[in-house]
């Protein structure tokens, strides 16, 4: 199983304090959830990218943010169990899909 991660971020003044932009991006390759390896038992590689964008103000009192999680709204499997030999199933849990947010923070 091979697993990647990369993050950029860039930084620059504005409106009395300073801006920020932000992107990572993770890959895995497709691996087997049980010791059997079937087919059957197995996710899938995927990518998966965040954003991010924030301003803080000059003496870091104010942060405000907004974000993306799994961008390309990706349908990743995180956790499976076979269940073949009581109903000839599987019973998969998934990442959260696509996501938005916002934050602000007051510091005193």
């Amino acid at each position: 199983m091979a697993l990647a991660l990369a993050l950029a971020r860039y930084e620059w003044p504005a409106f009395n304090g300073a801006m920020s932009i932000q992107s990572d991006i993770s890959y895995s390759d497709s691996y087997f959830y049980n010791l059997r390896n079937f087919d059957t038992d197995q996710f899938d590689s995927y990518v998966i990218s965040n954003a991010r964008m924030a301003w803080v103000n000059a003496d870091q009192q104010w942060k405000l943010s907004v974000m993306v999680r799994n961008l390309t709204d990706e349908r990743v499997g995180i956790q499976g169990f076979s269940l073949a030999t009581l109903c000839g199933c599987n019973k998969v849990s998934y990442q959260a899909p696509r996501w938005y947010g916002a934050a602000v923070k007051f510091s005193f």
